[in-house]
């Protein structure tokens, strides 16, 4: 990761970020087809569902390896913070606005969570990403201060 020893946050949410995407690209990849049709029935995605079946679980991986290396970190950390809170927003607009049956295209563990569950475990992370990037600006601040 980033910081081996610096900083325990930036640490610890990078590694449950490298998890989360990881996770989660791997199985929407390993059930393509299951996600893409899930994606069909949503009125929203259903014109970019099949590019968006295997355009989002190839960038989750991306993300996941940019968060492991300390050269693509800042982008990866960048990616994971947007991405977090664009699905953030969606679970948010999909669960207050829309009235007929949801459904969830995370699969595995994540999709046994209700909707809100969803949207706070999104909150949660989306949180966790911006901020590492606050934590990282402050310590590369301090850092340029010190020299």
């Amino acid at each position: 990761m980033l910081y081996q020893k610096d900083n325990w946050f930036i640490n610890l949410s990078s590694f449950l970020l490298v998890l989360l995407f990881a996770y989660t690209g791997i199985n929407k990849l390993l059930t393509q087809k299951e996600f893409g049709q899930q994606l069909l029935q949503n009125p929203y995605l259903h014109p970019i569902a099949i590019p968006l079946s295997f355009a989002l679980p190839i960038a989750e991986i991306i993300i996941a390896i940019f968060l492991v290396s300390r050269y693509s970190w800042i982008v990866g950390i960048w990616s994971a913070a947007i991405l977090m809170t664009l699905f953030s927003a969606y679970v948010g607009f999909m669960l207050f606005q829309h009235k007929a049956p949801l459904h969830c295209t995370c699969g595995g563990i994540i999709s046994a969570m209700t909707w809100r569950q969803h949207l706070i475990f999104n909150i949660l992370f989306s949180a966790m990403a911006w901020a590492s990037i606050i934590v990282h600006k402050n310590i590369s601040t301090n850092q340029k201060g010190v020299s």
